[in-house]
């Protein structure tokens, strides 16, 4: 029982040498055409940059009869430099529906490179409440991040990139960490960002105050242990963590 699940690889880091990241990416092309032409998928959902571009450009050769493109950011489409305005075109065009996850994306998509409103679909992120935890397990997950029970813990989760802006509220709880002794900062979440928020929290000497804890597969748990939950983002559409 159980879903079949097709692992196509890790795409290559931004800061990775160009010839890396183009043959990294050429593999990924090719082994997604390969199975999706063989598996002959009735819908493909392309959620998200650049898996969009992919299932769109590559539908004459996979023959998806439904291909669906996922919008969940403000920020505009630019991975392939002055090209990027020209793909959006013909990804817009050879999709059946794009998904938005709140209105405001929706908003920002109607009309930009030949989008069709009839084309907009707004399906908002759903969270699956979970129970609320007791006392000591509370008191259990705070401790594992370095607050005890009279501290001050705030909180922030989403994946470690720079539009997230960690580094950012790293910096403004450094300024008000000295008069705030009871102060705690948990920051959950993997990227490419840990290493350089980890030579930032010795820099400012935090070490003891700022814990990075990795990934969670669930942090719903995690939420009703902070006292207050952060994010600088610099966009968002509908965050996930939110």
């Amino acid at each position: 029982a159980g879903a079949e699940v097709h692992y196509l690889g890790q795409s290559p880091l931004s800061t990775s040498p160009l010839p890396r990241r183009v043959a990294g990416r050429t593999g990924k092309l090719l082994r997604y055409a390969e199975l999706a032409r063989r598996k002959r998928f009735d819908i493909v959902d392309g959620w998200l940059y650049l898996t969009d571009v992919l299932a769109a450009s590559l539908r004459w050769y996979t023959r998806t009869p439904i291909v669906v493109s996922g919008r969940a950011t403000l920020l505009p489409r630019r991975a392939f430099g002055p090209l990027s305005v020209p793909i959006d075109h013909l990804v817009n065009a050879h999709v059946d529906a794009i998904v938005a996850n709140s209105e405001a994306v929706a908003a920002a998509n109607r009309g930009k490179a030949g989008v069709k409103p009839d084309k907009l679909i707004v399906i908002r992120n759903g969270v699956r409440p979970a129970p609320v935890i007791d006392a000591a397990e509370r008191k259990r997950l705070r401790r594992e991040m370095g607050a005890g029970p009279e501290d001050l813990l705030i909180g922030s989760v989403g994946n470690l990139r720079e539009v997230k802006r960690q580094s950012l509220l790293v910096d403004a709880f450094a300024s008000v960490a000295v008069s705030r002794p009871e102060m705690r900062l948990a920051i959950i979440g993997e990227g490419p960002m840990r290493e350089a928020l980890e030579r930032q929290v010795s820099r400012l000497g935090l070490a003891e105050r700022v814990v990075l804890p990795g990934a969670k597969v669930d942090v719903r748990p995690q939420f009703d242990a902070f006292d207050v939950v952060a994010s600088a983002s610099r966009v968002e559409g509908m965050p996930n963590a939110l």
